[in-house]
C-alpha cells in the first residue's frame, strides 16, 4: 500500500508539473497572438474593430456580386423559356388559323339551283366534269352537300375562270330545254 501511495503521489506530482507545463505554454501561446495582432495592427494601421469592418465590407461587396450574377442567370432563363413559350403560342395560332385561311384561299363554291344538277354536271359516265377539270386544272368536288358544288385550286385566276364557267353551264341548262 506504501508503495502504491507512493506512486499515486509521484504521479500526482508528474500530473501537476505537466498541467503547470501546459498552462505556461497556453499563456505564452496566448503572448504571441496577441503580440502578433498587435504586430498586425501596427503593420496594417488598422484596429481590430476597423479590419473586421473592412473585412465583412468586401464580403458583402462579394456577396452582392454573386447575387447579381444569380440573379442575371435566372432573368435570362426566363427569357429563354418566355420567347420558347411565345413561339408555341403564335405556331400553334398559326396553326389554327391556316386552315381557314387556306380553305378561304383555295376553295370557291358554286350555288345550284337543285341537286338534280349534279348529275348533269358529272355528265355520261364523267365526261361532262373531267372535261371541265382538265381545261380549267381546278378540281371539281361533288360531294354530300346540298345544292353546292366546291372548286378546289391553289391558282385564283384558275379558279374563277372555272367558278364562271360552271355557273353558265348551269345557266344554260336552266333554260335548256333538253335534259341532258
Amino acid at each position: 500500500m506504501d508503495k502504491r501511495a507512493a506512486s499515486f503521489e509521484h504521479r500526482e506530482k508528474e500530473l501537476e508539473r505537466k498541467e503547470q507545463e501546459i498552462s505556461d505554454k497556453k499563456n505564452e501561446l496566448q503572448n504571441a497572438i496577441e503580440e502578433e495582432l498587435k504586430e498586425l495592427q501596427r503593420i496594417s494601421g488598422l484596429t481590430r474593430e476597423e479590419a473586421k469592418t473592412m473585412l465583412l465590407n468586401e464580403v458583402e461587396k462579394q456577396l452582392t456580386a454573386e447575387k447579381a450574377n444569380i440573379i442575371k442567370d435566372i432573368n435570362a432563363k426566363v427569357k429563354e423559356e418566355a420567347v420558347k413559350n411565345a413561339r408555341e403560342i403564335l405556331t400553334y395560332t398559326i396553326q389554327k388559323c391556316a386552315a381557314d385561311h387556306t380553305s378561304e384561299t383555295t376553295v370557291s363554291i358554286v350555288a345550284l339551283p337543285n341537286d338534280e344538277m349534279k348529275g348533269r354536271i358529272i355528265g355520261r359516265e364523267g365526261r361532262n366534269i373531267k372535261a371541265l377539270e382538265t381545261l380549267t386544272g381546278i378540281d371539281l368536288i361533288i360531294d354530300d352537300t346540298p345544292e353546292a358544288v366546291v372548286l378546289s385550286g391553289f391558282d385564283p385566276l384558275r379558279r374563277e375562270v372555272a367558278k364562271i364557267a360552271l355557273e353558265k353551264l348551269i345557266e344554260d341548262r336552266k333554260n335548256s330545254p333538253c335534259k341532258n
